[in-house]
């Protein structure tokens, strides 16, 4: 039998699982922002904030991604489409 008890364990299992996405997508977005602040600048540094803020943690590039977006001569870029709409 599922007792309450075990369904309350299982929530605090989830939340905390939630919780340590938010905490590596939070700071997977803070290394992104402080990299794309150094190569091209406050100016798109906050430009991006809003596109970070609403992309999903799979939807954020890799440094090597940036590094390509460099290299090439192009704005930062996010996920596979290049793209992600800022949150409301």
């Amino acid at each position: 039998m599922y007792t309450f008890g075990q369904y309350v364990a299982d929530e605090k299992k989830e939340a905390e699982a939630r919780g340590e996405a938010r905490g590596e997508a939070r700071g997977k977005k803070e290394v992104l922002l402080a990299f794309i602040k150094k190569v091209w600048g406050d100016a798109e540094a906050e430009r991006m904030v809003p596109f970070l803020n609403a992309a999903e943690l799979d939807d954020l590039p890799d440094i090597s991604d940036l590094v390509d977006d460099q290299t090439a001569g192009r704005p930062p870029r996010l996920g596979a489409n290049g793209r992600a709409e800022p949150r409301s």
